[in-house]
């Protein structure tokens, strides 16, 4: 607050403190703006705040990163004894984008036993929505069995991470599978 002593032009630079978060690009910008206050008589005083014309706006940039990878498992029905081999069944993921595409964005195989690992997908701080996937079964070439042709759907929501206060912890992302 100004009082009658403080009559007059005042100039005063803004700037960004860098308070050296490693996944905040900072903004080093200053801006410079200029304060006349003026006495207006009636025991009141007005301040008048003049801004630089050009951009008066901080740019910064925040990076976080998370990643998900699917697991499931493999079974095979019928009479065949034999359990599933390590690499005899593979798998695509492949992430449907707004405008109806598929775009592959991991892959998959069986473990001995059945279990099927993926490939990791990994996510910054623009993939901050709900993403859905279909997991394809690649067709193989042993002709006694009959491949799965429709894909399992699965969607990861991505978000900034929180801790048990609810505080955000600074440069990652949580994903949820549904």
């Amino acid at each position: 607050s100004y009082d009658e002593t403080d009559q007059g032009t005042h100039t005063y630079v803004i700037k960004e403190i860098d308070t050296e978060d490693p996944n905040i690009t900072y903004d080093d910008t200053e801006i410079q703006v200029s304060v006349n206050v003026v006495d207006d008589g009636d025991g009141t005083m007005t301040a008048t705040t003049t801004y630089p014309e050009d951009d008066t706006t901080f740019y910064n940039s925040y990076t976080a990163t998370g990643s998900v990878a699917f697991t499931g498992w493999k079974y095979v029905l019928g009479n065949r004894e034999a359990q599933v081999e390590e690499n005899e069944f593979t798998f695509t993921v492949k992430e449907k984008m707004a405008d109806g595409t598929e775009v592959e964005v991991a892959t998959g195989w069986t473990l001995k036993g059945g279990q099927i690992e993926f490939t990791q997908i990994v996510y910054d701080q623009d993939d901050r929505y709900v993403h859905t996937y279909l997991i394809y079964e690649d067709k193989g070439q042993d002709g006694s069995i009959t491949y799965e042709t429709e894909p399992v759907t699965v969607t990861v929501k991505v978000t900034d991470a929180v801790d048990e206060n609810g505080n955000y912890i600074e440069g990652q992302l949580d994903t949820e599978i549904t």
